[in-house]
């Protein structure tokens, strides 16, 4: 399916785990070139499959290296993602729809893959950009979430050290947070990260 673009099948994999429900199959396509250099620094493409658990999955990388199609689609891509259009939990038991399937993920990767394909080696640090730039917003959206409901209850010193961590990355909501957070610390420091309702004596 990918020898157009200089690939060739290089491994075939199919696990039933000694008769289990659980299938998995899979195959690796690895770059063809006639000029030697060691496997690790070859470009592949790999598509899996694993029915019941409804995963069909596309993946391109260089060595140890590997980004999924969706990923490579966010970031190459300029159209919507095409849907299935089988069920996969069906297409199990019909070659001709798992195949199919695997055309859809494969037209993908012809569509957007032009970098990969034409060996930008750009590309990659470009993808584990997007990829960190991703796993910071996830971190990023917990402490946001942390915070806000730190801010109902009142727990200013909470809010201020959830929130001054992350001040490049502040909507002007959570902006606004913080900088009320603060005032009011000022104004009670002895209450900054108790909630309503609390109450401390004070021995003059």
């Amino acid at each position: 399916m990918l020898e157009e673009y200089g690939f060739k099948l290089d491994h075939v994999v199919i696990t039933d785990d000694n008769g289990s429900i659980w299938v998995h199959g899979g195959a690796r396509y690895i770059e063809n070139t006639s000029l030697w250099y060691p496997f690790r620094k070859k470009r592949f493409v790999r598509i899996s499959t694993t029915p019941l658990r409804l995963e069909l999955d596309l993946d391109i990388g260089i060595g140890d290296n590997f980004f999924t199609i969706y990923e490579l689609h966010e970031l190459e891509g300029n159209q919507a993602f095409p849907k299935r259009t089988h069920d996969l939990y069906k297409a199990m038991y019909d070659e001709n729809q798992l195949k199919t399937e695997f055309e859809r993920l494969i037209q993908v990767l012809k569509d957007c893959g032009k970098r990969f394909f034409s060996n930008d080696t750009s590309l990659w640090s470009d993808l584990e950009s997007q990829r960190n730039k991703h796993s910071i917003e996830k971190v990023n959206n917990q402490i946001f979430k942390e915070a806000e409901i730190a801010f109902k209850k009142q727990e200013w010193t909470t809010v201020i050290n959830l929130l001054e961590t992350k001040k490049e990355y502040l909507s002007e909501l959570n902006l606004t947070r913080l900088n009320y957070a603060r005032k009011k610390a000022q104004q009670h420091p002895t209450i900054g990260s108790r909630g309503p309702g609390s109450h401390v004596r004070r021995f003059e």
